[in-house]
């Protein structure tokens, strides 16, 4: 697993192997949470600091719909999927 390979070469990549991290959007979540499992199982759980997983979306509205266009529950979703991205990202995107 990749995780594993940096976090045993951690000094080769010049990385902080207490900080490293995991996001998955999308189908990346589901494939996320399979690679935690993995670690967990393996007494490898130390390895990640932290997992974002971005809730699976079936659609793209949240992201290019105008907010007019949306229904009260997706422009209500919004705020806060991009505010956690922004938070998860260091706050380089833009909300």
């Amino acid at each position: 697993m990749a995780v594993e390979y940096f976090y045993n070469h951690a000094d080769e990549f010049g990385i902080d192997k207490t900080k490293i991290g995991m996001e998955g959007a999308s189908g990346g979540g589901y494939l996320l949470s399979g690679a935690i499992m993995i670690l967990a199982e393996h007494n490898n759980s130390h390895m990640v600091k932290s997992a974002f997983f971005q809730i699976p979306m079936l659609d793209d509205t949240i992201w290019t719909m105008p907010e007019k266009d949306m229904t009260p529950v997706e422009a209500w979703d919004r705020v806060p999927f991009r505010s956690a991205m922004v938070i998860h990202a260091g706050g380089e995107a833009q909300l």
